[in-house]
This record gives C-alpha cells, sequence and structure tokens, in this order.
C-alpha cells in the first residue's frame, strides 16, 4: 500500500470515529488535546501521540528525529479538525467539500456574485507560503473563519493536499486545484447543504 493511501486511512479512521462521537466525553479530551497542539511541530507534545502517532504504519514514521511530511500532515489535519469542530454540534468534516469549495463558501457567505477581498488575499498568503510552518498559520486562520461560519471541508481530502503539497515538484497542483475550486461558479447547491 502507497503512503499515501496509508495517510489516508489514518486521517479516515479517526476523524471518522470522532465525528459520530462528538459528544462523547473521550472524543472531547481529544479534540481539546489536539487543539493544544495548534501551531507546534509534530511530535512536541507528548499528550497528543495517543491521537498522532499510534497505530501509524511505520513507513511513514520519521527515523531521523523530523517530523516526516505524512507527520506533518496528519497533525495538521488532526488539530485543524479539532479546532474546527470546537462549539459545534454537527461534524465539521464533510466528504466531498474540497478547501477551494469551503473557502469559496466563507468568501462569497452573504454576497451575490462577489468574494470577501480579505478571504481572497488569506487565500493567495496561504497558496504563496514557502514552508509547511507558514501554511500552518494561514490555515489557522481560514479555518478558524469557517469555523465561525459552520463551513464544514472534507479533512482526508485536506490531509492529503498537505502531504502533496510539501513536494515542490507537486505543490502547484494543488494550489491549482485549490484555485480552480475557490473561483468556480458559485456552487447553489453546496451552500443549500451547507445551511441544513
Amino acid at each position: 500500500m502507497g503512503k499515501t493511501k496509508l495517510l489516508t486511512n489514518f486521517v479516515t479512521q479517526r476523524v471518522e470515529q470522532w465525528s459520530h462521537t462528538l459528544t462523547h466525553p473521550a472524543t472531547r479530551v481529544a479534540l481539546a488535546k489536539l487543539r493544544r497542539g495548534l501551531g507546534k511541530k509534530p511530535g512536541t507534545l507528548p499528550d497528543l501521540w495517543e491521537y498522532t502517532l499510534e497505530g501509524l504504519d511505520d513507513e511513514l514514521l520519521s527515523h531521523t528525529g523530523n517530523p516526516t511530511y505524512e507527520e506533518w500532515a496528519i497533525y495538521l489535519t488532526l488539530t485543524l479538525y479539532a479546532y474546527h469542530q470546537q462549539g459545534q454540534t454537527r461534524s465539521m468534516h464533510k466528504l466531498g467539500a474540497s478547501f477551494g469549495d469551503a473557502v469559496r463558501l466563507l468568501a462569497t457567505e452573504g454576497r451575490i456574485g462577489k468574494r470577501s477581498e480579505a478571504v481572497t488575499r488569506r487565500m493567495q498568503a496561504l497558496v504563496s507560503a514557502d514552508s509547511i510552518e507558514s501554511i500552518a498559520i494561514h490555515l489557522r486562520s481560514l479555518v478558524g473563519q469557517l469555523r465561525s461560519h459552520a463551513i464544514p471541508l472534507d479533512y482526508v481530502l485536506l490531509a492529503k493536499d498537505l502531504y502533496v503539497l510539501q513536494y515542490e515538484d507537486s505543490k502547484d497542483k494543488i494550489t491549482l486545484r485549490w484555485g480552480q475550486d475557490y473561483y468556480k461558479k458559485y456552487a447553489k447547491k453546496m451552500e443549500d447543504e451547507n445551511h441544513d
């Protein structure tokens, strides 16, 4: 099995489990601990190892002392999911809701045919970021806004995107797709589903 599949299987298992048990005390504890990991480097908080490392295939683990691309993608995805989920009564993980789609909804929230310039600038800063640490900062800002508007996104797809984004020769493929999703015609169907 390839690394991408191992990574997405790991994230799917975690996020799906938490999405279906949001009110369970163990889920609340896990998500609260994960939120404390925002802005930190993978592996630096032992309280998070259970959620970000336990059961992770050996092929994805670092053997150098520096987090692998896979560890970064998993760590960022799970901490951002926990942050996005804070204060929400329904799951903020929604299959098929790409990052670009979700941010487009945010940028067009309450605006007919217009996009928020501030959200557009944040999106542009994100895709221009040159390190995973910088990407994490910009993602946190945008996910915080998605949380404020209860706009969900596909966290399994985000994990895959964050993994591929770290490879210089593949970064443009991800940022192009995000841009395409962000600028495509406003999707009424997705908006209706979001506000059910």
